[in-house]
């Protein structure tokens, strides 16, 4: 996309400047220098009048007859070419620099993009080497495979801003995957909008946790203002959790505040269990950076392109997001911590155990949220199986309309005749 942009600001530049030499060249080119002609009136003497002493009729012999008016000549042109001396010395509008500005402003537009994608590009690389030197020393204790087997690399490059540390082989986790979005600060437009809307970096973790692993239970911890939101993004959070203040469990936010952390639980032991003092610290020092840190086994898998529909594939997982401030040091020591806390969850969460009547109770929640599931989808179906018929109903008396009168009226004949041979049938089956 930045190429793209550069490529396109270098021929927007090319087309002014070959409009303005051609502008040039069809004004030197086209200049025509005349002659100038002076014309000399012509005079007509009064004729001279002899005296005579004769009749009258010597006298009109003696008046002479006025002269036909002579044509006035027309100015006529120089046929001479004008010297290359003659053209140079001629004004030429085209290259008066005080009408580039738009020219200039092209170049100066492409010289700070060029900047500004240079730097941006090597701002967002120091930090993300930041990131992964503090970062994957914690992955590698952790997990076995780092980085898909790939050791020369400290991190995976998914583009210019958007960085990415892979891990698998732990116990209670499939994989986990931490993802570093930073602004896209190569790109011009980006770092001038962010002086009006800001966007921070942010570190997201997503984590896969073994199917028999972890308890059946959904938690979060969010803050306040953010509650309704993720509660409406995600139905899970919605359908099992209830809602504590977070001082209940030494977070900070008092009930009925309207900053700090709320606890979205099934219940009050699963989160105990969950926070624990080394999560709450963490919790407590990074709240105003917290986005959300959320733990389910009834994440919904995306679907493929083409699968048909159905019930949804579950997943548990555990998922974390902050907010990362500019400082370096203050970011590495936030990412550092964030990637504990997360393995230190992985662990409590796959060893946690609940009372085998909990246990009954979270199956017997998770069944009729099932069923409530399985009537939501089957009621999609109904409803685009409906849009079908009508669009084929709809394009097929189209075309009968368009072959005649009589055709239209025979093809609602046989629409009459199926809708009442339906209501037949439906009455023989009632009886």
């Amino acid at each position: 996309m930045r190429t793209r942009w550069l490529w396109l600001s270098l021929a927007l530049i090319v087309a002014a400047a070959g409009a303005a030499h051609a502008q040039v060249a069809s004004g030197s080119d086209g200049d025509v220098y005349e002659d100038e002609v002076k014309v000399v009136p012509t005079t007509v003497s009064p004729p001279v009048i002899e005296e005579d002493d004769g009749d009258f009729e010597s006298w009109e012999e003696a008046v002479p007859e006025e002269p036909e008016p002579k044509p006035t000549p027309a100015p006529t042109t120089s046929t001479q070419e004008t010297t290359p001396q003659e053209k140079s010395a001629a004004p030429r509008a085209g290259l008066d620099w005080s009408n580039m500005y738009l020219e200039a402003l092209l170049v100066a537009g492409l010289i700070a993009y060029g900047v500004n994608y240079f730097t941006g590009t090597k701002k967002n690389a120091t930090i993300a080497s930041v990131w992964a030197s503090v970062c994957s020393p914690i992955m590698s204790e952790n997990f076995a495979h780092i980085n898909n087997n790939k050791p020369d690399e400290p991190y995976i490059e998914a583009s210019s801003n958007d960085f990415v540390l892979y891990g698998s082989g732990r116990r209670h986790c499939k994989s986990l995957t931490a993802h570093l979005s930073l602004l896209p600060r190569s790109d011009l437009l980006a770092v001038v909008s962010a002086r009006f809307t800001p966007a921070p970096d942010t570190l997201s973790i997503f984590a896969e946790l073994q199917p028999n692993a972890a308890a059946p239970f959904v938690f979060a911890v969010v803050p306040r203002r953010s509650e309704k939101k993720l509660r409406g993004e995600y139905e899970d959070l919605k359908h099992f959790t209830k809602v504590y203040s977070g001082d209940k469990f030494g977070l900070p936010g008092a009930s009925g505040a309207t900053n700090g952390l709320v606890v979205l639980a099934e219940n009050m032991d699963i989160a105990s269990l969950l926070l624990s003092e080394d999560i709450v610290a963490v919790l407590d020092k990074y709240q105003d950076s917290l986005q959300y840190l959320y733990i389910t086994d009834q994440f919904v898998v995306p679907r493929a392109e083409g699968e048909e529909p159905g019930l949804p594939t579950l997943n548990k997982v555990l998922m974390v997001k902050f907010n990362i401030p500019i400082d370096h040091l203050a970011s590495a020591k936030l990412q550092s911590l964030v990637l504990k806390m997360t393995t230190l969850l992985i662990d409590v969460a796959g060893t946690m155990s609940i009372s085998a009547q909990a246990r009954a109770s979270a199956e017997k929640e998770r069944q009729a949220f099932a069923d409530v599931q399985y009537k939501k989808i089957q009621k999609d179906l109904m409803a685009k199986a409906y849009d079908r018929k009508t669009t084929k109903l709809r394009e097929e008396r189209d075309k009968a309309a368009a072959k005649g009168p009589a055709a239209l009226a025979q093809w609602e004949e046989q629409q009459r005749k199926k809708q009442s041979s339906k209501k037949q049938g439906m009455m023989f089956r009632r009886a």
